[in-house]
């Protein structure tokens, strides 16, 4: 079923606090304050991002694990656009934008600066939030821990496992990172190379190998790809698992 998501950000007093109004269909809407550390550049794009995401994967406001298909998200800020399409300069946002490159990378985004969805039914729902630094859509893994996924490992994924919706890729991608038959496996010598030595791999009971980067911050899921690769066996092996 298609949904709809508006949020819409204003400046208060405080230049490092702002007022995301939402609505979710005309009777489901609110306002979200949201305060941005001191350090983070560009706060009104920070607090849209940051707001937009926690309404989706927190509050849940457009069901239940949602992910983009069939998915229209309108937001006030033209830069956000640019930041889930991959192609804005503002490097510094990209972490903020991850979730829209991964989780919520089949939604339609537009952008409207009217405030015509605002009922008064929003101002009665009010919550509070505060932004120290961006947190990717997350999988868990065998281990328990949660770690983010690259827009990179996310594409990687779909291409080898032949999905044609990147939402379909994502659902596979974390059901069988957290799967019990998913394993710990022992790094190669070019994994790392290339990716240094804080890098682990998961080999998966569907055949995928998932590369995790531990940056001390967040781990991150950088790349999938088939695990015979990794054991120099180039026949695809499928295991069906009880």
């Amino acid at each position: 079923m298609s949904q709809a998501l508006t949020v819409l950000t204003k400046h208060t007093e405080d230049p490092s606090v702002f007022d995301v109004f939402w609505a979710s269909g005309l009777h489901t809407q609110g306002v979200i304050t949201v305060s941005v550390a001191g350090l983070l550049e560009d706060k009104d794009l920070v607090a849209e991002l940051y707001a937009t995401q926690h309404l989706l994967e927190v509050l849940e406001v457009c069901s239940k694990d949602r992910t983009g298909n069939s998915l229209t998200i309108t937001c006030s800020l033209g830069a956000v656009r640019k930041l889930a399409s991959g192609r804005s300069s503002k490097d510094h946002l990209a972490p903020f934008a991850l979730f829209l490159r991964t989780r919520f990378v089949d939604a339609e985004i537009a952008i409207s600066k009217s405030d015509s969805f605002i009922r008064p039914i929003a101002h009665s729902n009010r919550s509070q939030i505060h932004v120290a630094s961006a947190r990717p859509s997350s999988v868990a893994l065998p281990t328990g821990e949660l770690a983010g996924v690259t827009a990179h490992a996310l594409e990687q994924f779909r291409i080898r496992f032949s999905f044609a919706r990147s939402c379909d890729a994502w659902r596979e991608l974390r059901s069988c990172a957290a799967h019990s038959a998913t394993l710990a496996s022992k790094s190669t010598h070019e994994e790392r190379l290339k990716y240094g030595t804080a890098v682990r791999a998961f080999d998966c009971f569907n055949g995928a190998r998932l590369i995790v980067v531990d940056d001390g911050v967040f781990p991150m899921i950088v790349t999938a790809y088939w695990h015979y690769r990794a054991q120099g066996n180039y026949q695809k092996l499928w295991q069906t698992v009880a």
